[in-house]
């Protein structure tokens, strides 16, 4: 956390932004709201206008509800470019932009802004008050890794809030149980969750889910965020998935596919389940999967630095409740083979293990 603004500059300038998108809101004829449960949780997006609306719900629309009422979390979202509205300049200047976009002296418990530098979006969090609001200057400079996380940062933010934390991990498994696989990138966490898509074994996460600490049994509760999964062709090719799931078949060198699993797979997504292990998948080159039991630390070291260096505003809250997961249930070391029927058969083995 970091020295706050004065709390005048700092209500003169949250007001003038709430000015701005209320204005947008009357430029495009409205606010339309999108409403998701995430995580037990209603998140309303209020969308001044279309623009935006494609690029920040694709991912959550597995968890889209049409329930009237209040929420838990409410966020104004508008572009410049098709409400022709311009925001407050910033009070602050070049030199107060830290690691991963956190303005110096506007990010503590009760206001909490970032930059995003790709798009040049500004987002802010009141999580007291239980309001967002996110702006960007034109809607057409979404990239696709974007659209597969959106809002990623203000949501982790709010879910710290809440007592939840959002972690880099994917997670397999049905309503009853649940395995996370932890690693950074590419160590093959995606192409786990993907070979799993024609067995029996459900989809919670290819690459973000959300920790919930259950603190009656001390068990933990893994919620789905995004239906997006993301892989690179070879990957596709080995799983034998068809071209058409891809939403980005034109892309920049080096960008992964994207798909949104609840388009073509709805039945296989999985909105919570308990966690009854974790695995870190390894990359072999052998053709037969096998599971090998890890330790504690090793399992911790595969999912808190990857989870800290992506998000704003982690440290000890965040290790203390990756901490408490990882030492709530059994961990294995997934060495995963060729054969893509092995990896849903070690997951399934896991879990059959753990309600055993």
């Amino acid at each position: 956390m970091t020295t706050s603004a004065p709390p005048v500059e700092r209500g003169a300038f949250i007001d003038a932004l709430r000015r701005t998108a209320e204005a947008a809101g009357e430029a495009a004829g409205g606010f339309d709201e999108r409403r998701f449960r995430i995580a037990g949780r209603v998140v309303a997006l209020r969308f001044a206008g279309p623009a935006l609306v494609p690029a920040l719900t694709a991912a959550l629309e597995h968890a889209r509800i049409d329930e009237p009422g209040g929420a838990d979390l409410t966020v104004r979202i508008w572009d410049s470019e098709s409400t022709g509205t311009t925001p407050p300049s910033p009070p602050w200047g070049a030199d107060d932009y830290r690691e991963h976009g956190v303005i110096r002296g506007w990010f503590d418990e009760d206001v909490q802004i970032t930059w995003q530098w790709i798009t040049n979006a500004l987002s802010v969090l009141e999580p007291k008050l239980g309001e967002g609001m996110h702006w960007t200057a034109s809607a057409q400079v979404y990239p696709y890794f974007d659209r597969a996380a959106p809002l990623r940062k203000l949501l982790h933010l709010w879910f710290a809030h809440e007592g939840l934390q959002l972690t880099h991990a994917a997670a397999l498994g049905d309503a009853g149980g649940c395995v996370l696989l932890a690693g950074n990138a590419g160590a093959g966490k995606s192409s786990a969750a993907l070979a799993c898509l024609g067995s029996d074994v459900g989809h919670l996460a290819d690459d973000y889910c959300v920790l919930e600490r259950d603190g009656g049994s001390g068990g933990t509760t893994v919620h789905s965020l995004y239906s997006s999964a993301k892989a690179n062709p070879d990957t596709m090719q080995r799983l034998g998935l068809p071209a058409e799931l891809i939403d980005n078949p034109v892309r920049e060198p080096g960008d992964k596919a994207v798909m949104f699993l609840n388009r073509h797979y709805p039945g296989k997504l999985v909105d919570r389940a308990p966690l009854r292990a974790i695995a870190v998948p390894v990359v072999t080159g052998e053709r037969e999967t096998r599971l090998i039991p890890a330790s504690p630390a090793a399992a911790m070291a595969a999912l808190a630095p990857s989870t800290m260096l992506q998000l704003p505003g982690t440290g000890g809250r965040t290790l203390q409740a990756l901490a408490a997961a990882v030492r709530s249930v059994p961990c294995f070391r997934l060495e995963a083979g060729t054969d893509p029927a092995g990896v849903p058969a070690a997951i399934a083995e896991l879990l059959g293990a753990s309600a055993g």
